[in-house]
């Protein structure tokens, strides 16, 4: 195989991976708007004393929620919800 023969593989795999990357990317936004429609549907349902519990959860395993989310602190900084 000549050079520009590995070259133009090279680029077919780097398309490849660049259009694989963009089908995870709708996924993951997907996924995500699919969760926050349900945490505010859920939100909906609860009596108040269930919803305080909930933040109350939230506050303390904030650690690992920020571990397993992408941007938690930063969307959780930026959330006028939890300035008070």
């Amino acid at each position: 195989m000549c050079l520009r023969d590995g070259i133009k593989q090279l680029f077919r795999q780097l398309k490849d991976s660049l259009d694989l990357i963009e089908q995870v990317k709708v996924a993951i936004e997907e996924k995500h708007a699919a969760f926050d429609r349900e945490c505010g549907n859920i939100q909906r349902e609860v009596i108040p004393s269930q919803s305080v519990s909930f933040l109350l959860w939230i506050k303390k395993n904030m650690i690992k929620l920020a571990k397993i989310t992408p941007n938690f602190a930063g969307v959780l900084h930026n959330s006028s919800e939890y300035e008070q």
